[in-house]
């Protein structure tokens, strides 16, 4: 369809403008002169037309060539129907009975509005012009006539009152899941608030939340206050755009942006993981060895850390993503007033924020100090469990150093100055392969004392025994060594030393030697034992060894 668009000068300003949409705006604009010159104010019906044209200049500026009639419809119901502005029982009657009609609706209003803490006639919208989320607060603060500041802070200690126990909630007996569901519904219940409340767009919305009578001059005023107001921010948006300090600003804001939204994302996976982690059987999670039936205490009060652990975790992901909210908020929130598109925060806001941020972050330190607490306990009370059950002849082992010890008969007599619990290695074999383990053990100080054995029966005969060995480069005292019973009853140890090639040399390679004892005889069928060892006192000679290795033991007969 083929519409007639014309030019015209509407508040000193040129549109092109739709015939149809012409004719209603020019009704429009016609009545309420008419009715604001006979009313002796004629500069409320100028302040209406230049609200119209801030609307019209707001459209045109999002993507409009022209001005329709789609675009004049909405811009008349916000700024008030004719019905609303001129009433239709005003002009049926006499001008003396209008004067008199309007003097006493103006006794009305003055009378209405000199008791603003009366809300009885005022209704329930959506305050977005001074929000902060979604303007439900500063919607209460007008209905009750209160400071809208009191009811976000009733809410900020709602959310938090769970968390304001930390230090001592854990000796109750409430639920996590109690002040989990008590947020959630708090949360859910400011939602249903945001849906289901009206926005107060148009004046008369604005008019009915402060308890204002919807009247000429009162939709006069307003509308003239929302075009200072307009024009006001319109002038602050136009000086931040093309400061240097504000492209400052938004080049810090998008960084700092930036920088949180990466750590919220890593926190979600940081929660999601230890959800999924912290739904496995604490026996399973924490490799907590089966105790006997004489040590279910034990296995009680790791169960009691582990459900501690659990309240902390989530306490401390919920305080995180709080504290991350309202940095995250707050930046975008200064981007946003930096380039002009929003309203700087008030003293009031700003107040508000920082308390919240300061709760979370207490509550999130206070967490992350329970959960190291927590952890060391449940790490002790594993490894001493473990260590109770991996005990064997006074020492500790490993899983990995039991099976080879089991495997290959060894019994170990001394084990003392070790920079660690292990008395095998893997690594370093001379064959090659990575997974080969041997006897090995380390002393950071150089004062290894360490002897393993094992015990084989032998017939009547000369052997030898043979070996694989090397011990750190400058050291002495790592001997293998082999016990034998005489005809009498009486022992007799043979010793031979290890030589000292550290990882280098040696004739199987990476400082590998043949460590040999000849010529052993053996008088009758008997047992012997025989091993490595470093311990001055039973090799009788100085001991200062750093690390030795040895493997492949063979007692074989000549």
């Amino acid at each position: 369809m083929i519409k007639k668009n014309i030019s015209i000068n509407y508040a000193g300003r040129l549109y092109n403008i739709d015939e149809d949409a012409y004719e209603m705006l020019m009704h429009y604009s016609e009545t309420i002169h008419r009715y604001f010159k006979a009313e002796g104010s004629e500069e409320v019906a100028d302040d209406i037309d230049m609200r119209i044209a801030e609307l019209f200049d707001e459209r045109l500026a999002a993507g409009a060539n022209a001005i329709t009639i789609e675009m004049v419809e909405p811009i008349i119901r916000q700024i008030g129907d004719l019905d609303q502005i001129i009433p239709d029982d005003q002009t049926s009657k006499s001008s003396d009975s209008s004067a008199d009609s309007r003097n006493s609706d103006s006794d009305t209003d003055q009378q209405t509005e000199e008791k603003p803490g009366r809300f009885r006639s005022r209704r329930m919208y959506r305050d977005v012009d001074n929000k902060v989320l979604c303007g439900v607060f500063s919607g209460f603060g007008q209905y009750f006539n209160v400071n809208p500041m009191w009811f976000r802070l009733v809410f900020v200690v709602l959310l938090f009152m769970p968390y304001f126990s930390i230090f001592h909630l854990f000796h109750t007996t409430l639920t996590p899941s109690l002040s989990i569901s008590f947020n959630g519904w708090l949360v859910l219940l400011y939602i249903a608030m945001a849906i289901i409340m009206p926005t107060a767009q148009h004046p008369e919305d604005k008019l009915r939340m402060q308890g204002r009578k919807v009247t000429p001059q009162n939709l006069a005023d307003e509308v003239a206050q929302q075009t200072q107001t307009a024009t006001e921010e319109r002038i602050i948006r136009e000086r931040k755009r093309t400061s240097f300090l504000g492209n400052v600003f938004r080049i810090i804001g998008a960084c700092l942006l930036l920088f949180f939204g990466t750590i919220a994302c890593v926190l979600l996976l940081a929660a999601v993981i230890a959800a999924i982690i912290f739904t496995i059987d604490p026996d399973t999670l924490f490799h907590l060895p089966h105790l006997d039936t004489n040590e279910t205490e034990i296995m009680y009060q790791v169960r009691e850390i582990y459900d501690r652990m659990q309240w902390v975790i989530w306490i401390g992901f919920a305080a995180a993503f709080n504290a991350l909210g309202v940095m995250i908020y707050c930046c975008f929130h200064g981007v946003a007033s930096s380039i002009g598109s929003t309203k700087p925060m008030s003293v009031a806001q700003r107040l508000m924020w920082f308390v919240w941020f300061i709760i979370s972050a207490g509550v999130l330190i206070g967490a992350c100090v329970k959960f190291s607490a927590e952890s060391a306990s449940l790490y002790t009370m594993r490894r001493e469990a473990d260590r109770k059950e991996n005990t064997i002849d006074g020492h500790y082992f490993n899983d990995t150093d039991k099976r080879y010890f089991k495997r290959g008969g060894w019994k170990l007599l001394r084990a003392d100055n070790l920079t660690d619990d292990r008395y095998t290695y893997s690594g370093e074999h001379y064959n090659g392969d990575y997974n080969t383990r041997y006897l090995d053990a380390y002393s950071y100080d150089a004062e290894l004392i360490y002897q393993a054995e094992r015990t084989d029966s032998v017939a009547a005969g000369v052997y030898t025994l043979s070996c694989a060995a090397r011990q750190a480069r400058d050291c002495r005292g790592a001997y293998i060594y082999i016990i034998i019973k005489g005809r009498n009853g009486s022992e007799e140890t043979l010793f031979s030393e290890i030589e000292a090639d550290g990882t280098d040399g040696g004739d199987l390679g990476k400082g590998w030697n043949t460590v040999e004892i000849r010529d052993i005889y053996i008088p009758q069928p008997s047992t012997v034992r025989y091993g490595v060892s470093t311990d001055p006192k039973f090799t009788g000679c100085d001991s200062r060894v750093e690390w030795f290795s040895a493997c492949d033991f063979k007692l074989e007969k000549k």
